[in-house]
């Protein structure tokens, strides 16, 4: 999959990238005979198969009182035997919210032992990686304060996780737009998210993306469907592009698995990105880049809560998205051990 250990000790993070593919078909055979099931199978593994791992689930939460409350109850809600449930904590990490967040969430009650510590604002990497410091799972899954889990959510990436090794799980969303009032009438009455209206699937590309993407080269506007033009993500490797998106540039952590020394052994989510974008595409360059596999997760997704830009305005997190794209530029030319040492 990668190159020789001496050269991948000395090899930057971006000249792993070209050389490190993304074909996980040995783990699919791996995944059907632990399961009798395909690993990109749409439909849910059957009750018997029981996850028996510690897990923890992070939350950075921000002025996010209307919706991470809705998060919260979807966990609640998820199918789990009493012994799966036992091994879940959810972690909340208040990154100096102003609103009533601490008021909500300690107000409810809920069936897996829940975790709330408040921190000064230092940002979503911060927050997360303080979620990570005291947590106790084996296995963590990094949601966003603002999505609603399709109730299968935790066993389906669970049991990938548990099965598979060198593998992080990357789930879909739908988009929602709902009124804060109106969240736990939707939780109440939603079936499955349509996770193919994720972009993943399918996007457009516009002229406009050309001044504010990272990629220089020239960008074909189109429509790119991702799943699809890669195989699944498969043939995503090798520093292969489409439109405008890389390997690295999916692995979205709003709703994402992954062991966790899978994430110690890259340092954690980097502190040089503030504002908007490209903290969590350069966790997936250095989990790519240390050699895991990037694989979909067909069988459930979440519901995504659309709300107003948290930089302020559309121009504000522009700004702030190129910034990050330089930091991006500049630490992939680091090697892992640079990362790693940068931030201890």
């Amino acid at each position: 999959m990668s190159l020789t250990n001496t050269v991948y000790k000395e090899a930057s993070i971006a000249d792993l990238l070209l050389t490190t593919d993304n074909n996980y078909c040995l783990l699919e055979k791996k995944y059907f005979s632990r399961y009798n099931k395909q690993l990109l199978s749409k439909q849910v593994l059957p009750n018997k198969y029981r996850f028996s791992t510690k897990i923890s689930i992070i939350i950075p939460s921000y002025n996010s009182s209307d919706t991470v409350v809705g998060t919260l109850l979807t966990i609640d809600n998820q199918i789990l035997s009493d012994t799966e449930r036992d091994l879940l904590e959810v972690i909340v990490v208040d990154d100096g919210s102003t609103d009533d967040t601490d008021q909500k969430i300690i107000q409810q009650k809920y069936k897996f032992e829940l975790k709330y510590i408040k921190q000064p604002n230092a940002g979503r990497s911060a927050a997360r990686n303080s979620g990570v410091q005291i947590s106790t799972g084996d296995i963590l899954i990094f949601l966003d304060s603002d999505v609603l889990l399709e109730k299968h959510f935790v066993r389906e990436s669970v049991l990938r996780c548990e099965a598979l090794h060198d593998s992080v799980f990357l789930s879909f969303k739908e988009n929602v737009y709902i009124d804060s009032s109106k969240i736990f009438n939707f939780i109440e009455h939603a079936d499955r998210p349509n996770i193919e209206k994720d972009f993943r699937f399918s996007k457009a590309i516009t002229p406009q993306w050309k001044r504010i993407h990272r990629l220089n080269t020239p960008i074909e506007t189109r429509t790119v469907r991702l799943m699809k033009e890669s195989n699944n993500l498969k043939d995503f490797g090798n520093g292969n592009v489409l439109g405008v998106w890389d390997l690295p540039s999916i692995a979205l952590t709003c709703s994402i698995t992954m062991k966790k020394k899978t994430f110690l052994n890259t340092g954690g989510f980097n502190l040089a990105f503030e504002g908007w974008g490209m903290e969590d595409t350069f966790l997936g360059a250095c989990l790519i880049a240390n050699g895991n596999y990037i694989i979909p997760v067909y069988s459930t997704g979440v519901f995504h809560i659309k709300h107003d830009y948290r930089s302020g305005n559309e121009v504000n997190q522009i700004n702030e998205f190129n910034k990050n794209v330089n930091i991006y530029n500049k630490l992939i030319k680091k090697t892992l051990k640079e990362i790693s040492s940068d931030l201890h």
